[in-house]
């Protein structure tokens, strides 16, 4: 009975820590859980409320950390890479004197992605791409895309591209600033029923140690 136990707890602190990963993805502050191209498992251990030995002795764990490694561990690399993408042909174009591709009043963002190798969820990722196409559109008059969206609405009607229905810039950085504090709110949140989840499982543990204890007598050979 005692071993079933064991085998659920096991389980849930696996699901506890694939959860909390996807949502540290979601969030997009992986960086901060890796350390010399690699989890922080200790940090990642002590965030969730359990024992850093059971990255060795739990086989779910065990992949997770190896798969996070492989994910997360060159992370910043990835990241400066893609930047690097972006810089590049914005630079190409400020050569040229011309803006990226766009439709005389926003940027075509799936154009561009495309032409420096990128993907929408890099955009939505990683601020500092985002902050160069803004910098980018403001120094050309343009605005940074229309009705906020990071998809190929290019070929939207005439009805769209009115330029009363675009939200304006600055409004856009503010709703999108208040939506990011409200998933790292959410993210806080969520780490911290992690932590409480994980402290009833050791108090549970302790509980069961007591009680077992109490059915041994202390001569005992």
């Amino acid at each position: 009975m005692a071993q079933k136990s064991n085998i659920k707890k096991a389980s849930e602190i696996v699901e506890l820590a694939e959860a909390w990963a996807a949502e540290r993805e979601v969030v997009g502050d992986q960086e901060r859980f890796v350390r010399s191209g690699v989890l922080n498992k200790s940090l990642v251990a002590e965030t969730l409320g359990f024992s850093r030995s059971l990255w060795r002795s739990n086989d779910g764990l065990r992949k997770l950390g190896a798969q996070l490694d492989q994910a997360w561990g060159d992370a910043r690399a990835q990241k400066s890479d893609l930047i690097s993408r972006l810089d590049a042909i914005v630079a190409e174009a400020d050569v040229d004197g011309e803006a990226l591709p766009n439709d005389g009043k926003a940027l075509l963002l799936h154009e561009i992605l495309v032409l420096a190798g990128l993907e929408p969820r890099h955009l939505q990722r990683h601020s500092e791409l985002r902050a160069r196409l803004e910098a980018h559109a403001q120094a050309h008059d343009l605005v940074f895309s229309r009705r906020g969206y990071v998809a190929s609405d290019e070929d939207a009607g005439p009805e769209v591209q009115d330029p009363a229905e675009m939200i304006p810039a600055a409004r856009l950085r503010e709703a999108q600033l208040r939506l990011a504090q409200a998933e790292r709110r959410n993210a806080e949140l969520k780490a911290e029923n992690a932590r409480l989840r994980a402290q009833i499982m050791r108090a549970d543990e302790v509980a069961e140690l007591i009680a077992l204890g109490g059915r041994i007598r202390p001569d005992a050979r």
